[in-house]
């Protein structure tokens, strides 16, 4: 495991209720950052879910065979679960950043 800088990301999906998902690649990973902004009602959840299984399609036909993604907070925990991402047990180290961050994995195909 090597330290990372904290990545520049760039936003691919804004949304009032969705928030912000952005994709960088570390260690050949590439790397999505979901946020759920407000409070997770059902339809918040239902269009993140909707937004999410787009990106993970056009990233499929771009031949990618897995999504990987960080959590810090417990709620971030369970929206990953939510969105279909599974701990690997791995915690990635941010350069300055001294809080645990767990990292997550979807197999695409």
């Amino acid at each position: 495991m090597r330290t990372q800088e904290i990545p520049n990301l760039k936003e691919i999906f804004r949304d009032e209720a969705i928030g912000v998902c952005a994709v960088h690649v570390c260690d050949g990973k590439y790397v999505i950052h979901s946020e759920l902004f407000g409070e997770p009602t059902k339809e918040r959840l239902g269009q993140a879910q909707l937004v999410n299984t787009l990106i993970d399609e056009t990233f499929k036909r771009k031949g990618v065979e897995k999504l990987h993604t960080w959590a810090i907070t417990d709620e971030q925990y369970r929206y990953n679960m939510f969105l279909g991402y599974q701990p690997t047990g791995n915690e990635v180290v941010i350069e300055g950043f001294d809080t645990p961050v767990y990292e997550f994995e979807k197999v695409l195909i």
